[in-house]
């Protein structure tokens, strides 16, 4: 067993989920950054820019803005649609078909112990069945073999038995579904705010317009190379994610 904070709690089935889940956050992040990336290239000016006064090809802000907002709309439908396949069908499938990006944080932190969820599910950046899902669909038996293969080798089967009943008598314990509205309602309201403030801060840094339009931003100032920028940028961005992934369970997520 694995001497390592992190590590002794992966067997082989847990880091193959873990290493499949995370294609989708390396797919979705070399989608985007490819694209806005390529934006600024000069042939992609040429073909579909226009001449300014100073004789250069530009993109139009109109298309610019068309490019980087209409691929939201599919983020939009996938969140939706891929919702009521996740609860019909399971988290799998919801992967599988390429809607990943609001259930893979979920289904990570569902087949994830507690000592490493934040570091899991923070990289959120042939899976096996989410444990938690099948119970709910009263699959207890698959339930129970889906968490032993998710945990074997790194605790004792009394252990895994206890997870098991101990994940049982928390779904008992939840409350059925409720009205959409609650969520504004009692101590659900200050969750809320949270959830809704945290976001809006974190586009309020300006990331968004950092990651569609730095590339095509520093082009334009002339100064510098803008593609060297951007590497220099994405080694930054991903030193501190590792940084944070680390900190992540040592530290807490606040």
């Amino acid at each position: 067993m694995a001497s390592n904070r992190i590590l002794k709690h992966f067997n082989a089935t847990l880091a193959l989920s873990f290493a499949v889940v995370a294609v989708s956050t390396f797919n979705y992040g070399f989608d985007n950054s490819g694209y806005a990336t390529t934006q600024a290239m000069d042939a992609f000016q040429r073909q579909f820019g226009e001449l300014d006064s100073t004789g250069e090809y530009t993109l139009p802000p109109m298309w610019l803005s068309l490019f980087n907002s209409l691929n939201y709309i599919g983020f939009g439908a996938g969140v939706i649609i891929g919702s009521l396949v996740s609860a019909r069908w399971g988290r799998r499938w919801y992967i599988y078909i390429g809607m990943e990006l609001a259930v893979v944080p979920v289904y990570q932190a569902e087949i994830m112990p507690a000592e490493i969820r934040g570091f899991a599910v923070g990289s959120y950046q042939f899976s096996l069945m989410s444990p938690r899902w099948l119970l709910t669909k009263d699959r207890s038996e698959e339930a129970h073999q889906s968490l032993k293969k998710l945990r074997a080798g790194t605790i004792t089967d009394a252990e895994i038995d206890e997870q098991f009943a101990a994940l049982q008598y928390a779904l008992k314990q939840d409350v059925e579904e409720g009205a959409f509205t609650e969520i504004f309602q009692g101590v659900n309201l200050k969750r809320t705010a949270i959830v809704v403030v945290m976001n809006f801060f974190q586009q309020a840094t300006g990331q968004a317009f950092a990651s569609t339009y730095g590339t095509i931003f520093i082009r334009g100032i002339g100064t510098v190379n803008p593609f060297t920028m951007t590497i220099i940028n994405s080694v930054v961005n991903l030193s501190m994610v590792f940084i944070g992934l680390y900190l992540n369970d040592r530290l807490g997520r606040r």
